[in-house]
């Protein structure tokens, strides 16, 4: 079983780690490396920031992911990341469905999910369209997905 729960401070050298892994930064839209000190600085406004909520999903007491919400308009925008070693699992659609799941019940109104994922990363596409996002938008290799209200 997955639950999610809100990011802590003591979460940001895992979340760090976890970014700047290969695989994470080939299928990421933004692919750099990340400074450890640009980290910091990124996590700690993320934490206090009105406009984004940052999961981190747990699977026996373990951490596995990280799913953010941040607020566009009418919607938010959803990234996943599962950790490296819970890869090959089965662990990222039960981990997504836990923080939309823990968002909407979060949110005062309903919002449409967004999430933007290359066209190349046919794994992220599988699992968002498995958890119920249609693929609304192509442009620049970038697939723009949908769920929820329009």
């Amino acid at each position: 079983m997955v639950r999610v729960r809100l990011a802590v401070p003591e979460d940001s050298e895992r979340l760090w780690t976890w970014r700047n892994d290969p695989t994470t930064r080939l299928q990421s839209l933004s692919s750099e490396l990340v400074s450890w000190h640009e980290h910091q600085a990124w996590f700690a406004a993320s934490l206090e920031s009105v406009d984004r909520v940052m999961l981190v999903g747990e699977a026996e007491g373990v951490p596995i992911g990280t799913v953010r919400f941040d607020t566009r308009g009418d919607g938010a925008a959803v990234s996943i990341n599962l950790a490296p070693e819970s890869r090959g699992r089965r662990l990222s659609s039960p981990l997504l469905l836990a923080a939309i799941e823990f968002y909407e019940g979060a949110v005062d109104r309903p919002v449409a999910l967004i999430a933007e994922i290359r066209e190349e990363n046919v794994a992220s596409l599988a699992l968002f369209a498995g958890v119920g996002f249609v693929r609304a938008s192509f442009s620049e290799g970038i697939w723009t997905c949908v769920r929820g209200p329009r």
